[in-house]
């Protein structure tokens, strides 16, 4: 009896320990989980911030700075003359109007039931 009473003793404090050194090893996982998230993200913000970089040394070109004022804002130059073509004024031709399209024709049911109703 006195070695059963030993044997569960350690049987419990064996459970015990295990319990109690689940929550750390979940935790210790989660937190790699959440790491390796981390890795991921800094590596496509430092993607992001590299292809920035890129734009901004681009930015840094006076001939680039010229090129982007003369075509997405239409800038010119001191003494240069400014042209723009507008739309012809020939407004767009009227669709043709189509006859409307012929009912179908109604079933025999249909026919029966309508001769029905218009009788009551």
């Amino acid at each position: 009896m006195k070695h059963r009473s030993w044997l569960l003793a350690a049987v419990v404090a064996l459970l015990a320990v295990l319990v109690l050194a689940a929550f750390p090893v979940r935790a210790y996982r989660d937190q790699g989980r959440q790491r390796e998230e981390l890795r991921q993200r800094v590596a496509a913000l430092d993607s992001a911030s590299a292809e920035l970089e890129r734009k901004a040394e681009d930015l840094r070109d006076p001939a680039r700075v010229e090129a982007l004022a003369r075509e997405r804002y239409q800038l010119v130059r001191p003494g240069e003359e400014a042209y723009s073509i507008l739309p012809s004024a020939v407004p767009p031709a009227p669709e043709p109007t189509r006859p409307p399209a012929p009912e179908p024709k109604a079933g025999w049911l249909a026919r029966a039931w309508s001769k029905l109703t218009s009788l009551l």
